[in-house]
């Protein structure tokens, strides 16, 4: 099911079904605050069921990704020329499946959890080929 949308906007939980959602977006990318994107009932982390990052896969085309405090996202996101950075601090946050930037600015430490699954998708490009922390 792709998409092609302006901006895209998280401001309350969402949960992807019937996918995989392919979402290309030519502007902005903001998830709110304590926002849940595409995490199984009770959240990503604590809740029942495995995070299927494979059914949302997220194309930007260089505009900047806000991500908020305490937020919790399943998905592949393909970001090389974004910055993805807080809105406008990014204490706690959770990503399930994969973030690719062309740089990741955020406070308060985000915790990255990588999906084997996307070694399924496509030709297998989602592969974690390297991982670097400063």
């Amino acid at each position: 099911l792709p998409r092609c949308v302006d901006n895209l906007t998280f401001d309350s939980d969402v949960t992807v079904s019937g996918g995989p959602l392919d979402v290309y977006v030519a502007g902005q990318i903001s998830i709110a605050n304590d926002v849940s994107v595409n995490c199984p009932p009770g959240g990503c982390a604590t809740g029942s069921g495995d995070p299927d990052s494979t059914q949302s896969r997220i194309y930007s085309a260089g505009g900047d990704i806000s991500v908020g405090n305490h937020t919790e996202i399943a998905a592949a996101i393909y970001a090389p020329e974004s910055e993805c950075a807080g809105n406008p601090s990014s204490a706690q946050s959770t990503i399930f499946g994969s973030m690719i930037c062309n740089e990741i600015a955020n406070q308060g430490g985000w915790q990255f959890n990588y999906d084997d699954d996307l070694q399924k998708v496509g030709s297998g490009n989602w592969d974690l080929q390297n991982y670097r922390e400063e």
